[in-house]
């Protein structure tokens, strides 16, 4: 599930951090605690960053919606999958820079991704090259400690995660945890 988001600014400020269980149904929960509304980001540049199958960014109605996934190509061939709604979809993983987007995004969310990468340091660099200055970031990460497997090959741990995030620009202003799960 989406049980640890964080929304981060592009200023270098985490603004808020939540616990959620429910997966994509909650979505709108999560956003709406976070005081996002659905014009939020009318005409402006969102990116789904590993939105698998289903654009989660669709919540926001008239906005220009990005993809970063590596699966796209295989999911866009799926009658369930949405990736076609987006304005451009990029077959790449997360580590790969797509430089045509680079400071261009009013928003970025990245849920449930970090701990699916081989370099999570790189694809938060990267995250914050693409924010447009004081653009918006919000970041859900499932902590597994001394845990890897293929499907999981970083073992992600606060102080890690926070550091990385610290060396890069951010800076926390709040945070809410439950358990293993981060948001």
């Amino acid at each position: 599930g989406y049980s640890n988001i964080k929304k981060i600014t592009k200023s270098k400020n985490f603004k808020k951090i939540i616990d959620k269980d429910e997966a994509i149904k909650e979505l709108q929960n999560i956003f709406e605690k976070f005081k996002f509304n659905k014009n939020q980001y009318s005409k402006k540049n969102v990116l789904d960053l590993g939105a698998g199958s289903k654009l989660r960014s669709l919540f926001f109605e008239d906005s220009d919606i990005y993809v970063i996934e590596p699966l796209a190509k295989k999911f866009l061939s799926l009658p369930q999958s949405d990736l076609h709604k987006a304005k451009a979809v990029h077959s790449e993983p997360a580590e790969t820079f797509v430089s045509e987007i680079k400071e261009k995004m009013d928003f970025v969310m990245c849920l449930n991704v970090l701990d699916h990468c081989y370099d999570y340091s790189l694809v938060l660099s990267n995250i914050y090259n693409y924010l447009k200055k004081n653009g918006e970031f919000l970041l859900s990460v499932d902590i597994h400690e001394d845990f890897k497997c293929p499907m999981h090959p970083v073992s992600l741990t606060k102080e890690k995660l926070f550091t990385a995030l610290k060396d890069i620009g951010f800076i926390t202003k709040e945070i809410f945890e439950t358990g293993n799960e981060f948001t």
